[in-house]
């Protein structure tokens, strides 16, 4: 349990018993002592002496002294000891593996780095399966739009299908309003435009309405991602073996901008692209790579969520494969709960995120926020420890709570914050937590 002043507990009732609002005594005027009316003495009214003061929040009383309940929390002098931290250990040395060795001055143009995800392994598992979908439709009598004079299909190659996705990549650089068969016009206004060159108009549809990138025969009925789910697996695995991640890394969403009309299409408002698949994301915090990634296909969706909610079920699935090596991950408080970081300490990954004071679990003497920061500075600052975990609220322009099991409560550093007196702007000197300092620097948002 998080540590709690039993004393500050008994002296606040004590103080509450002493001083209550509108009292039930024998008069009815406002009486200055057992009246019912807003008694000053030991009534049931507003009382205004010391006791009153000290029990709301732990304001100074009327002497200028801190109350017992102001004391009984911790900040930044109050001898904190943080963790024993598990060493890094990765299982590969961190950075770009490629696998094979390469000659000097190669990897130099934005094609050679795309293929090292779309590798021939997968471009040619795209052309089997779309031809194999292709002919099984065209036989069926459908889609015979696509067919050859002769009713048969042509098989696709791998060059078409790299022209193909030269084609869309084109097309999103460069846009013609309208239909997309105007990339393909003969007339005057049109003749800049490439996509001729690249591939015929009747081929780019044929393969359009084609296109399969996961063999038919193994769609599972009722699967949202039934259409891509060997593919995007594939992906996955292709960018966790090209990288490995630095000590520091994030998990956030990421919305992946898309028009299509499924039943994984989401809203998020807060973010700059609102509409499109939303992606888990598991990001290397020093530059933003993607580690690993799911998409989120709705509550619904077949998967039963765990007794501590969707949140920790994401971070723990992402983070599966780097346990027991001493990574160190931040999330905010979407995900973030007391259960989550001790149990991600125990598989030997320290994290710190952002934390709502409504998680279950979260420190009762540290909930009344709010009441607690009316009259402090900012800067201001109080902690409480259950190990492993470190708990802290420090006040800037509203209480911010933080969850750690990384740091300690004493570090702290200088920032700047801005404070406006009429119409002049000061720059004022704070303090704040090493904690929340690292969480700035080590948090991606991602986009």
């Amino acid at each position: 349990m998080f540590v709690a002043s039993n004393a500050s507990a008994a002296g606040q009732s004590a103080n509450r018993s002493a001083v209550r609002g509108r009292g039930r005594g024998t008069g009815r005027g406002r009486g200055r002592s057992a009246g019912r009316g807003r008694g000053r003495g030991a009534g049931r009214g507003r009382g205004r002496g010391a006791h009153a003061r000290a029990g709301r929040g732990g304001r100074p009383g009327s002497d200028g002294n801190e109350t017992d309940d102001e004391a009984s929390f911790q900040s930044y002098d109050d001898d904190d000891t943080p963790n024993a931290l598990p060493p890094f250990s990765p299982s590969h040395p961190p950075g770009v593996h490629f696998g094979r060795p390469f000659l000097r001055n190669t990897m130099t143009r934005a094609v050679e780095v795309f293929y090292l995800f779309f590798t021939d392994e997968m471009i040619n598992s795209i052309v089997t399966h779309t031809n194999s979908y292709a002919q099984e439709k065209i036989f069926s009598g459908t889609h015979r739009s696509y067919a050859q004079p002769d009713g048969s299909w042509k098989d696709m190659t791998a060059d078409e299908l790299k022209r193909f996705i030269a084609c869309l990549t084109y097309f999103g650089l460069v846009h013609v309003r309208g239909d997309v068969s105007k990339n393909w016009s003969t007339k005057t206004l049109y003749h800049g435009l490439w996509a001729r060159s690249i591939l015929s108009r009747t081929r780019f549809f044929a393969i359009l309405g084609m296109l399969h990138v996961v063999d038919p025969a193994t769609e599972t009925p009722g699967d949202k991602l039934r259409k891509v789910e060997s593919f995007v697996s594939y992906f996955k695995t292709r960018c966790s073996e090209l990288y490995q991640p630095k000590q520091h890394v994030a998990i956030d969403e990421r919305m992946v901008k898309s028009r299509h009309r499924s039943g994984i299409r989401q809203y998020i408002k807060d973010k700059p692209t609102k509409w499109g698949i939303k992606l888990w994301v598991l990001a290397d915090s020093s530059n933003g790579y993607t580690i690993d990634f799911n998409i989120y296909i709705g509550r619904a969706a077949g998967r039963d969520i765990s007794e501590y909610g969707l949140g920790y079920d994401v971070v723990m699935c992402l983070m599966e494969p780097y346990f027991n090596q001493g990574y160190h991950l931040y999330v905010d408080n979407f995900y973030t709960s007391v259960p989550l970081m001790k149990h991600l300490f125990e598989k030997g990954v320290p994290a710190t995120g952002t934390i709502l004071e409504t998680r279950r679990s979260f420190p009762a003497n540290l909930k009344n926020s709010k009441e607690w920061a009316k009259g402090k500075e900012r800067g201001s600052m109080r902690w409480e420890r259950d190990p492993p975990c470190l708990v802290l609220q420090w006040v800037d322009n509203k209480v911010v709570s933080m969850i750690t099991t990384v740091g300690n409560a004493n570090d702290q550093v200088q920032v700047n914050r801005k404070t406006r007196t009429g119409d002049v702007w000061r720059t004022n000197v704070v303090p704040q937590p090493q904690t929340f300092a690292t969480y700035n620097i080590y948090f991606v948002t991602f986009r």
